[in-house]
């Protein structure tokens, strides 16, 4: 996959990116919702992205759920690997 210039780092690799499953004390999944015009209405979808240069991992899902979401979490816990990296 090419991937757009953005995705790239100055070294030309993929930036990883990822996608969280936030739940909540009851075990809800936290599904965010958004007017995407371009793409023809209202999308349902889970918070994520991509991981900026030198950010860990943990940062950045912080990151993520806090800037789409507007919440933060008190737990962390990772879930399944993907292409060697664990999501």
């Amino acid at each position: 996959m090419a991937g757009r210039p953005g995705n790239r780092m100055s070294d030309g690799s993929m930036r990883d990116a990822s996608v969280l499953v936030a739940r909540d004390a009851n075990k809800l999944i936290a599904l965010l919702s958004a007017h995407f015009p371009a793409h023809g209405g209202q999308y349902l979808f889970l918070s994520g992205g991509r991981r900026e240069n030198g950010e860990t991992p943990l940062d950045h899902a912080r990151r993520e759920l806090s800037e789409e979401a507007g919440v933060t979490a008190q737990r962390w816990t990772c879930g399944q690997v993907r292409d060697g990296l664990r999501l």
